[in-house]
């Protein structure tokens, strides 16, 4: 058993509907009825589909990220979160 807290699906909106959209299980349910399922490859499906694309909250590890020297303020690195997790990142000026 994982403590791992439940995602909340992604919604979109279709003709006044929101539908979450469910990757795993490959298809939309309407919020209201949650347990009534649209097949991404049903006509529907197809048509909520030409829908743009769902906004969901930015992945704070995708973040752009600026690190400097706290002692010279030379420029070190800028990049995302995730490109910068498994760096050692220090001043070659300040060796620090």
């Amino acid at each position: 058993m994982t403590n791992e807290m439940p995602k909340r699906l992604p919604t979109v909106k279709h003709n006044g509907e929101k539908y979450f959209i469910d990757w795993r299980l490959q298809e939309f349910r309407p919020v209201d009825r949650p347990f009534e399922s649209i097949p991404f490859d049903s006509e529907l499906g197809r048509k909520i589909d030409e829908m743009p694309e769902p906004r969901t909250d930015a992945n704070p590890i995708e973040n752009n990220v600026t690190v400097t020297c706290s002692s010279c303020g030379k420029l070190l690195f800028v990049g995302s979160e995730n490109e910068a997790r498994h760096l050692a990142i220090y001043c070659e000026d300040c060796l620090r």
